[in-house]
């Protein structure tokens, strides 16, 4: 599997309007500093119904940068073989999995509208409840399947399981776990360091963890209870075994990109590949 780090930046994104700050002025330069908002595309080749080798393709969240983020990554889509090409729409995205429904991860939805016939959703029910009501107009174009947590299911020949977090108010915020048959990659999703002791047990030796780190530390911007710093992050990943951590869903409070690396900070960027 494939798995591509399509936004890596928090609600605002990175530059943020009217700000001149040093990450914010590299990032207008276009620089690996640009961060759109967050959300990660995983690619997997499978079996379809009529037994044809595809490239599936799964959204983890859809931010409202969507269309940008896949037109840059060249996504094109496929057709049924089975109707002529002229008679309907491309399937560009096989399902989307969301861990919560705040607005900057899941109203790129709308762009899927006249795009595609259909587009699949997963989640758990007060999620997934939310976003059909706020895209209410585009309800006959959405497949709704209610996950519960440390369910497993599988889609495009992978398996996945939803896992809890806190990130307050969200009723019910969740984590997600991808696996194959030989690797295992963990998403935290927005939460704070208070993992539940059940969802530490399941995420347990990942190959890799990408862990939203909204801020560096407490001393760039004070404490933010409602997401983990790269401090906190780092000490889960070192608590769950993490073979490999990249950290996401990041604000302008860092420094800019080449300057977070050299500081040993292991920031995601934008288009950032992994092949597991």
């Amino acid at each position: 599997m494939r798995i591509t780090l399509l936004g890596t930046g928090d609600a605002p994104g990175t530059p943020v309007v009217g700000c001149t700050c040093k990450t914010c002025q590299a990032a207008v330069r276009g620089t690996k500093s640009s961060r759109t908002r967050f959300s990660i595309l995983v690619q997997n080749e499978f079996e379809d119904e009529s037994g044809n080798t595809v490239e599936g393709r799964v959204l983890i969240d859809c931010s409202p940068d969507i269309r940008f983020q896949l037109l840059r990554e060249n996504i094109s889509g496929r057709f049924d073989q089975k109707k002529p090409v002229q008679t309907h729409l491309p399937i560009v995205i096989d399902n989307i999995v969301f861990t919560h429904a705040h607005y900057d991860h899941f109203s790129g939805l709308g762009e899927f509208y006249r795009v595609q016939p259909v587009i699949s959703i997963y989640g758990v029910s007060d999620t997934l409840n939310s976003i059909c009501n706020f895209f209410s107009y585009f309800s006959p174009h959405i497949q709704k399947n209610e996950i519960g947590s440390y369910e497993t299911f599988s889609l495009i020949g992978l398996d996945f399981m939803l896992f809890d977090v806190v990130h307050q108010p969200v009723k019910q915020p969740v984590g997600i776990i991808i696996k194959n048959e030989r690797s295992k990659v963990v998403i935290t999703g927005d939460c704070n360091q208070n993992i539940p002791e059940k969802s530490l047990d399941v995420i347990k030796d990942p190959d890799l963890f990408i862990a939203n780190a909204i801020i560096p530390d407490n001393y760039v911007a004070g404490p933010i209870h409602k997401h983990m710093n790269a401090i906190e992050a780092m000490e889960i990943a070192k608590k769950i075994n993490a073979k490999d951590t990249i950290l996401s869903h990041l604000s302008h409070y860092y420094p800019p990109h080449e300057e977070a690396i050299k500081k040993g900070l292991k920031v995601g960027f934008d288009g950032m590949k992994f092949e597991l």
